[in-house]
């Protein structure tokens, strides 16, 4: 069986809709939500717990799916990926080559 691995996705919104439609997107994963880092609750965390290949496809679906909204926004929506060792990301700039290896860096053993 894979380790799984546990990911925070760091969102820099708080709109609620924006927020529940990346969970939907996500709902194959465990996800939980953050408390607010800061009092402005200008970003929102999310924590990702599942194997390395489901949470490399899942994240690669909504990136995806982001390109596709990201007209219809507001501001330009931006996804940081931080995985267990403190290393980060931007969504934009994942690819599948190098996503399993980043992901592995922070290794939960089950």
């Amino acid at each position: 069986m894979e380790s799984k691995q546990q990911i925070e996705l760091i969102i820099n919104s708080n709109d609620e809709a924006i927020i529940n439609d990346i969970k939907e997107s996500l709902a194959s994963l465990d996800v939980s939500q953050g408390k607010p880092a800061r009092e402005s609750g200008v970003i929102t965390i999310l924590v990702i717990v599942a194997e390395t290949l489901k949470i490399v496809n899942e994240l690669l679906k909504l990136k995806e799916n982001l390109k596709k909204k990201q007209n219809s926004l507001d501001k330009p929506l931006e996804i940081t990926i931080r995985n267990e060792d403190g290393d980060s990301i931007d969504l934009d700039d994942v690819t599948s080559e190098e996503f399993p290896s980043f992901l592995q860096s922070g290794n939960m053993d089950e």
